[in-house]
C-alpha cells in the first residue's frame, strides 16, 4: 500500500547508495558515501513521496 506512493523514493535511494559504492571502489575514499547514505536512508523509509508536491 505504501509502496505505490513511495516507489520513486526507494529507487532514488538505492541509486544514491550505488553511486556511493562506485565512488568508494573508484577512489578508495568513503567520505562521499557517508554523505549520500545520510540522505538515502531516511529517503528510503519516508512515508511520503519526497519528489511530488502536494
Amino acid at each position: 500500500m505504501n509502496l505505490q506512493r513511495t516507489w520513486r523514493n526507494k529507487i532514488f535511494a538505492l541509486c544514491m547508495l550505488l553511486v556511493g559504492l562506485i565512488a568508494i571502489l573508484a577512489t578508495g575514499d568513503g567520505t562521499g558515501s557517508v554523505f549520500l547514505t545520510a540522505i538515502a536512508i531516511p529517503m528510503f523509509f519516508a512515508r511520503e513521496d519526497v519528489w511530488r508536491n502536494h
